[in-house]
């Protein structure tokens, strides 16, 4: 199986290299417009990369490039902006979309345009990707003795601004390693935002040094099952953890992912999905006195924050306070999804703030919850993000999410959320349950690794899900910002078997 793996992941890498080899581009995304020509260009062991107009920032991706290239080919490349005979221009040109670059090559030249440094990062990632894998992998390979481009007119930029992939390292761990391999894998493919998943029922992920125990008790679990390609699902029978990462290893995934124009999005789940923080401070819980521990399976606990607490409140934004100095980023997930409002209704704290407010539903105070933590996130100048039962919530209080201007994950019902979100004028990202879910299993053959899902959510389904069909409106077109893969880890726990369900749908979805 650890073959197969090995295998899927060297064809995926060298997929490139190999179409370019049968004179047939091979480019994902697919560019926006691309114009093949007859021949290509071999590039010479010297040459010279000329710029103009470009910002410092912009002049450090084309010395990114260079250095990368260098290294992967053992040839020369230079920046020399005073050459005449260079083999590269690289120029600013104001009318591409940020995001956006026109890339042009020709028998005997190369010329980039990009109006920010993010569309030049993009313009090299095609280049890469046009030549052999080792290029783009970072690797020499002697068996290599050529690099050339196909001629080729290329004018591209995103269909949608939020293109992403999220890991949940609650449910299992991931090391910081393991981490910035995805981030690479996305950095190929053109995905920009990592939604990092840092806390559940499971574990708590993420050091807050105002509440020490999050780490030094939420995340350790009293046991795991983990799931070996090989040899199926077992229970290790032993504490699981202390497994979390500090705020400097924060920090430096977040500059290794910026390197990548990846920018990442937090998520702490509140107030629901909460046990693991309630596990190490029970004095915000519902029930302080109740005993509990750390959820080792998957399922949705009804131990949830005591959100008529005020204490508890500002527990949970001492906690956004430190992820926001964290996490440079305007996006802030607080989660809201599957919350059971059972505890609330026991709660006479909780009964007296349902009155005081006039509610016809407990879980209208779910709702007030999140808008109290969107004003605050706005306020530190950030911008709320919930799943979509946040508004589709039976007796949720859809004006109030409104009010907090939040975007909304949407997973299930995918599509009707997403029209709902839309309907609000509130920012959707498509992520549904199943196609998108891209930890689910993928086949239907016995063999198959055990897993979540039934099998039929494969490469096929993920690619023709559409994450903004053709029944929408243009006037709610702008509110559909993108789609994800989404990665939960109940079933999955190492590098291996995360990447052998991944993979494949992570690129259908880019």
């Amino acid at each position: 199986m650890k073959n197969r793996l090995l295998g899927l992941f060297m064809l995926l890498m060298c997929l490139p290299f190999a179409a370019a080899a049968q004179q047939f581009v091979n480019l994902t995304p697919t560019p926006l417009s691309m114009t093949q020509g007859t021949g290509e260009l071999v590039l010479p062991q010297q040459f010279k990369i000329a710029t103009s107009g470009l910002s410092d920032e912009m002049a450090a991706e084309v010395t990114k490039f260079v250095e990368a290239f260098n290294a992967a080919t053992g040839y020369t490349a230079t920046v020399d902006n005073a050459a005449t005979d260079a083999l590269f221009s690289v120029a600013y040109a104001a009318d591409r979309a940020e995001e956006g670059y026109k890339l042009t090559v020709t028998s005997s030249s190369v010329a980039i345009e990009a109006s920010a440094p993010i569309g030049l990062y993009f313009a090299f990632q095609s280049v890469k990707k046009m030549l052999p894998a080792n290029v783009m992998a970072g690797k020499q390979d002697a068996a290599v003795t050529s690099y050339a481009l196909p001629v080729v007119n290329i004018v591209d930029q995103p269909r949608f601004s939020y293109r992403g992939f999220m890991l949940d390292v609650s449910r299992h761990f991931f090391t910081i390693d393991e981490v910035k391999r995805m981030i690479d894998v996305m950095s190929y493919y053109k995905m920009n935002r990592f939604h990092w998943h840092l806390s559940d029922d499971q574990g708590w992920r993420v050091e807050i040094k105002k509440y020490p125990k999050l780490t030094s008790v939420g995340s350790i679990a009293p046991n795991s099952r983990f799931t070996d390609l090989e040899q199926g699902q077992y229970w290790i029978n032993k504490p699981y953890g202390p497994y979390f990462y500090t705020q400097e290893q924060l920090r430096d995934v977040v500059a290794y992912a910026k390197e990548r124009h990846i920018e990442i999005i937090p998520e702490i789940d509140m107030p629901g999905h909460f046990t693991a923080a309630l596990v190490a401070y029970p004095e915000y819980s519902c029930s302080p006195n109740a005993s509990r521990s750390v959820w080792i399976d998957g399922g949705i606990s009804a131990d949830v924050l005591n959100v008529a607490d005020s204490a508890a409140v500002q527990f949970c934004k001492d906690i956004l306070t430190e992820l926001m100095d964290i996490f440079p980023y305007e996006y802030i997930h607080i989660g809201g999804d599957e919350c059971p409002t059972s505890a609330w209704e026991g709660n006479a704290a909780c009964q007296t703030m349902y009155q005081q407010l006039g509610l016809s539903s407990y879980r209208a105070l779910q709702s007030h919850f999140i808008k109290d933590m969107g004003d605050f996130i706005k306020a530190n100048g950030r911008k709320l993000v919930v799943w979509n039962e946040a508004i589709s919530a039976s007796g949720a209080d859809t004006q109030l999410i409104q009010q907090a201007e939040a975007t909304v994950f949407c997973w299930m019902p995918a599509a009707s959320s997403a029209a709902q979100a839309a309907g609000l004028k509130l920012n959707n990202v498509y992520t549904p349950w199943g196609p998108y879910y891209i930890n689910r299993k993928q086949s239907t053959d016995p063999n198959e690794p055990p897993g979540a899902g039934d099998g039929t959510d494969n490469v096929q389904k993920t690619y023709n899900e559409e994450a903004c069909g053709d029944n929408i409106t243009a006037e709610n077109a702008k509110y559909y910002t993108g789609g994800q893969g989404t990665f939960w880890t109940e079933h999955v726990s190492d590098r291996e078997y995360m990447e052998y369900l991944a993979l494949p749908r992570l690129i259908a979805i880019a």
